[in-house]
């Protein structure tokens, strides 16, 4: 018999035999065997993400996990605090929907096509703010950028309540610059006497702001009152392309 590095080099096919030992065999015979039933003897199915999706659930316990998914999803998070710099970042076409199921941490911004659609944003305003709010209007969002605009879907406001209490005047929120306003929180929720949650009365429900900072002022001197205002806005970044 030839020394083994001295036969001819081919390449081999599933087909092909090898020889092997039958341990089964009492007597050790030597056998032989498809390249194809070795290989599916070493060999566990492997699963990539989408498989695994179509099989019902995936655990990652990576900090940069990126995956292309054709398919509807919850994502849960679980022993894990979201912070600054360990966020859920997720992209979906067409009409895809996406929600955090559960988890721990803040849920910021939900991205179409990689762009930033839905946006949460929390603005607190001390009592000094509030007093000179007629004169100085603070900003709740700030300019988007050119060819992007903003339009607000909703606005909560909660009144820490301390003595004593403001005078009535409407809050409205507008556009920088505007002479029209989008939406108010109607008196008397400036001059409440006990804590007070309110959500804002939209007047131009759909409407956009073109790149320009989002605020809000007082129709009138609210007095010296006590009491801060925390607001709760949620909107869209729009990319206008203009």
């Amino acid at each position: 018999m030839a020394i083994i590095y001295t036969y001819p080099t081919v390449t081999p096919t599933a087909n092909d035999l090898v020889l092997l030992t039958d341990t089964s065999d009492s007597q050790k015979a030597t056998k032989s065997a498809t390249i194809a039933s070795v290989i599916g003897l070493g060999t566990a199915e492997v699963y990539d993400l989408q498989k695994t999706l179509d099989n019902g659930t995936i655990s990652t316990g990576s900090d940069n996990a990126v995956a292309s998914i054709n398919y509807e999803i919850d994502v849960t998070c679980s022993g894990i605090s979201l912070s600054s710099d360990k966020n859920i970042g997720i992209s979906a076409t067409g009409s895809a929907g996406i929600r955090l199921v559960s988890g721990t941490g803040p849920l910021s911004d939900i991205t179409f096509n990689g762009t930033s659609a839905v946006k949460m944003k929390k603005v607190g305003l001390n009592n000094i703010n509030l007093q000179a709010l007629n004169v100085t209007p603070i900003e709740l969002v700030a300019a988007p950028g050119a060819g992007q605009a903003i339009q607000v879907l909703s606005i909560y406001g909660f009144l820490d309540y301390t003595a004593p209490a403001f005078a009535a005047e409407d809050l409205r929120i507008r556009s920088f610059g505007s002479s029209s306003y989008l939406g108010e929180f109607d008196t008397p929720f400036t001059s409440a006497s006990a804590d007070k949650r309110e959500v804002w009365k939209v007047l131009s429900p759909g409407s956009w702001i073109d790149n320009a900072k989002l605020e809000i002022y007082a129709t009138g001197a609210l007095g010296g009152g006590g009491s801060t205002l925390t607001l709760f806005i949620t909107y869209l970044v729009i990319d206008t392309g203009a």
